[in-house]
């Protein structure tokens, strides 16, 4: 997907149907496409900002048995989001709030957590996937 927000070779420019182009070749990708165009917000700050993988990642243990994973990172500190008009005001005086946020955070000895969570699949074949390989 990063391809899709590559720019124009020639324009140089940022161009929305590639971003959809790529959407609507990969139905896989809906689940990020609900965080990307949700109306949860701007994450207030790193510290507060939930993580997942971009991809998912084949793992196999010493017996040869793999899975299919995926990580998240849940913030301890608690999910805080700002609206576009909160982060605008925000970045009218500090476009690097966010590190600022962080730096002072640990100075004062409040070190951010994040609780790493796993998604396992087996790799097999799964009928719910079906539809994808009549494709």
């Amino acid at each position: 997907m990063i391809h899709a927000f590559k720019p124009d070779p020639v324009s140089n420019r940022q161009e929305a149907w590639r971003f959809y182009d790529f959407v609507q070749h990969h139905p896989e990708s809906l689940h990020m496409v609900t965080w990307v165009k949700s109306p949860w917000g701007i994450p207030a700050g790193y510290r507060n900002m939930q993580g997942s993988s971009v991809n998912t990642y084949k793992r196999v243990n010493d017996e040869g048995v793999a899975v299919l994973c995926k990580f998240s990172f849940e913030p301890k500190q608690g999910v805080k989001n700002l609206t576009a008009e909160q982060a605008a005001e925000i970045q009218k005086h500090d476009v690097g709030h966010a590190t600022r946020d962080l730096y002072d955070a640990i100075e004062r000895g409040d070190y951010p957590e994040w609780e790493m969570c796993v998604q396992i699949m087996s790799d097999d074949p799964h009928d719910e996937q079906a539809h994808l390989q009549q494709r």
